[in-house]
């Protein structure tokens, strides 16, 4: 069904962008999901939501999802080419 979904969509010319979807959009862009994270790391019981228009709930759930990664098997890069 998917796929005949979305050949329907091509035949239409519609593109193979999803559509907007219902619900409340996110309050966190990449971006400021990034700042959050930025701003936590080594502080604690320390306000990271200075200037910024999230709410504390929003920046706990953000964070947690951080707290439970495996950071041993994470691999930090810089995202450079190497030649």
């Amino acid at each position: 069904m998917t796929v005949l979904r979305w050949k329907k969509r091509l035949q239409e010319g519609e593109g193979e962008q999803d559509r907007p979807r219902r619900g409340r959009p996110r309050k966190l862009t990449p971006a400021l999901k990034r700042q959050v994270i930025d701003r936590a790391e080594g502080k604690r019981h320390v306000s990271n939501r200075k200037g910024m228009s999230v709410s504390r709930e929003t920046v706990r759930r953000t964070l947690r999802q951080y707290m439970d990664l495996d950071w041993e098997r994470t691999l930090m890069t810089d995202e450079r080419k190497f030649f």
